[in-house]
């Protein structure tokens, strides 16, 4: 189950997504040659697998050498979850049918799930605190972390099965941030939202932390989280604070002002990592650490426009 180099070779379901996408790439460069999975049509690479996740009988067969799969592919638009049946089939049943073959080809399993299985109304929920889902997005995570656990002692795999919250992960390329960041850069105001909060991590922290992970062999259940409950607002004027623009740049709204109805509008969106701390030494990521990573990865990415043709 490892490569020459004496490292776990993973496989990741979900390569085409933000987080599966980034991860492919965070193991491709730390030399462990990840396979991958899409859903998409077309020709395919030999390191790429075609697995749709909507398909009843689906079928992975692992390729030789894979000792950990990471499932980074669900439904996950909030709306979709309340209304249409396919998402309950991909996020909880498939879902729980995928970890089934994946155990008897004798690989581990690690789920990634969402700090929304807490509702959103206790304030940093650990580890193996009691799960309290609010919408149906959330509900679907918890009953397949649910059926994940007990599909792992009928079959003695508990020791296989890993599951990993994440808070909001955020990139150059999540909104609201493209907008943002061009009106910015043009001297234009924003207008963030008062009334939502989140406690965001970014995907270069998310990835690393989750390759940690992976390589590490633990089950169980860890957490990834940012280190603060944020509102948008205060999001804004770190990012404002941190690009060295003028602070009037940011002005403060609401999502009721502006007509937005927001699928989920926690009160506390932080999880608690005390196990994975004290297991792992991954802290939850301060605010500014997030935000100069955006920075950075924007800027980075002006450079590379700069030197193009």
């Amino acid at each position: 189950m490892r490569t020459g180099q004496g490292v776990l070779r993973p496989l990741i379901v979900g390569a085409n997504g933000l987080v599966g996408r980034a991860l492919l790439a965070e193991y491709t460069r730390a030399g462990q040659a990840p396979f991958g999975t899409t859903r998409r049509p077309g020709p395919i690479a030999g390191d790429i697998l075609y697995l749709d996740l909507a398909d009843d009988q689906m079928r992975l067969t692992l390729p030789a050498g894979v000792g950990v799969v990471f499932l980074a592919a669900a439904m996950a638009n909030y709306t979709a979850c309340e209304v249409n049946p396919l998402a309950y089939r991909v996020n909880v049943p498939n879902t729980v049918r995928l970890a089934r073959q994946v155990w008897e080809q004798g690989a581990r399993f690690i789920f990634i799930s969402s700090n929304t299985v807490f509702g959103g109304d206790r304030p940093f929920c650990h580890e193996d605190d009691t799960r309290s889902p609010s919408i149906a997005y959330s509900r679907h995570k918890a009953e397949a972390e649910e059926r994940l656990d007990t599909l792992a002692r009928e079959m003695h795999a508990v020791e296989r099965l890993t599951i990993v919250r994440l808070t909001k992960v955020l990139t150059t390329s999540v909104p609201p941030l493209p907008e943002w960041f061009a009106r910015l850069e043009a001297g234009d105001r924003i207008r963030p939202f008062a009334d939502l909060s989140f406690a965001p991590i970014s995907l270069a922290r998310t990835v690393g932390a989750l390759r940690q992970i992976g390589n590490a062999g633990l089950s169980g259940v860890f957490h990834l989280s940012g280190a603060a409950n944020v509102s948008y607002v205060d999001f804004a004027r770190c990012l404002v604070a941190t690009m060295g623009l003028a602070a009037d740049l940011v002005v403060p709204t609401t999502a009721q002002a502006a007509g937005v109805k927001l699928g989920w509008s926690p009160r506390y969106s932080g999880i608690g990592m005390a196990r994975t701390t004290r297991l792992l030494g991954i802290e939850p990521e301060a605010l500014e650490s997030v935000v100069a990573q955006l920075v950075s990865e924007r800027r980075d990415s002006g450079r590379a426009v700069r030197r193009g043709p």
